[in-house]
């Protein structure tokens, strides 16, 4: 979470998907990259973790949620796991 909160201020964000192996060591020294790990498994490629990664930072962009009270009790924040969720009963 305190990666995709440092992530939603900034003005530009180029994601970068490496494929089996990554990318190309001499294109990260060149870009400066910030290599971002969404947990440790392994993906073919980089484009699902970087679905991830846009999926968690938008969220956090002003105006981009319906109702922005709802991102005060989501799992996570203030490092807490939301509370149990349940769907309405059948009528």
């Amino acid at each position: 979470q305190d990666t995709a909160e440092s992530l939603a201020v900034k003005e530009h964000i180029v994601l970068i998907n490496g494929r089996y192996e990554g990318i190309d060591e001499r294109a990260a020294e060149l870009l400066a990259v910030r290599k971002i790990s969404i947990g440790d498994f392994v993906l073919s490629g980089g484009e699902a973790a970087s679905m991830v990664i846009i999926e968690a930072v938008t969220r956090l962009v002003p105006g981009f949620m319906g109702n922005p009270e709802s991102l005060s009790d989501e799992s996570f924040i203030d490092g807490c796991v939301e509370y149990p969720q349940y769907t309405r009963p059948a009528e």
